[in-house]
């Protein structure tokens, strides 16, 4: 029979580089929660910055049941990893990290300054510049629900702060990529906002993508950055009836921006890189980094499915 082995004693160095390999986050916090000696080694912060860590994704709240609590959804294991309870969900519009419980409030949107028609408490895209868990030198960008215009607000901040519009239609997406964010319109106009320029409260246009084929009803269009920093446009379409009451993707165009030389091309390769998206939001990964979740290839994930 081998000896007992106190593995409390191992070296934090060593528990260090353990943890930042695990590949998910239920796993790193089932890792945490071993013994006290291991928590203190697996940093938080290194987890969160490290390219393997695969992200949980919060489900929105179920029509039936608690309120206050949230279901986790695991890419890597295909089934709900955990519940939280969630009392901060109020109804209010605020940051939360709902495993540390650190909380950022934001402005009413209700004081979002748009016409009165347009005032609702909800927001269509948010993206931040930097992570608010690593800096609180950031800016958070959103697109208003109703009126589809952009916004933006930093700490300290006591209002939302609303972006001029270069023409009468909303934008659609918006995405921050090497260090500025670039929103597109329904029209095809792809537009540019420094955080450092002068001029805080406008867009400025860099050229328009002359496909009337890609901004047409029932096609979403999302601003994704590739695994290389290259600013990409994925433009889907929803095939209409939808089979069973589920919206499934029919068509998918992929469009290379080439934001300094004001071009673009469409493209029919990914190369290794892998694009998941769903209503509102969409994301690329680089497909050898997360070798048991995806095989270098675009996944698509139905509209309103996870």
């Amino acid at each position: 029979m081998e000896p007992w082995r106190d593995w409390s004693g191992l070296l934090p160095e060593l528990l260090a580089e353990i943890s930042i390999r695990i590949p998910s986050t239920e796993d790193f916090m089932a890792f945490r929660g071993v013994c006290s000696p291991w928590r203190a080694a697996a940093s938080k912060d290194k987890f969160v910055n490290s390219c393997h860590a695969i992200p949980l994704l919060m489900l929105p709240e179920k029509r039936h049941g608690r309120s206050d609590e949230r279901e986790f959804y695991s890419l890597s294991r295909r089934k709900i990893a955990m519940r939280l309870p969630l009392p901060e969900a109020k109804g209010e519009v605020n940051l939360l990290n709902p495993f540390s419980r650190s909380l950022i409030h934001l402005p009413n949107l209700t004081k979002f300054p748009v016409p009165e028609c347009y005032r609702c408490t909800s927001v269509q895209k948010a993206v931040f510049s930097a992570n608010p868990c690593h800096t609180p030198d950031f800016v958070l960008m959103v697109i208003h629900s109703l009126s589809l215009r952009l916004g933006f607000w930093r700490p300290g901040n006591s209002s939302w702060t609303a972006i001029a519009l270069h023409t009468n239609d909303g934008f659609m997406d918006v995405n921050y990529c090497n260090g500025k964010f670039y929103a597109i319109d329904s029209e095809g106009k792809v537009c540019v906002w420094d955080e450092s320029a002068p001029d805080l409260e406008v867009v400025h246009l860099l050229f328009r993508i002359d496909d009337a084929q890609l901004f047409v009803p029932f096609r979403y269009t999302y601003l994704v950055q590739s695994s290389e920093g290259e600013l990409l446009l994925v433009s889907c379409w929803v095939a209409d009836p939808y089979p069973n009451g589920i919206q499934e993707i029919a068509n998918v165009k992929v469009i290379q921006l080439d934001v300094a030389r004001h071009k673009w091309k469409r493209i029919t390769s990914l190369g290794e890189d892998a694009v998941f998206f769903r209503n509102g939001a969409a994301f690329c990964i680089q497909g050898s980094t997360f070798p048991d979740l995806i095989k270098a290839q675009l996944r698509l994930s139905g509209i309103g499915e996870v």
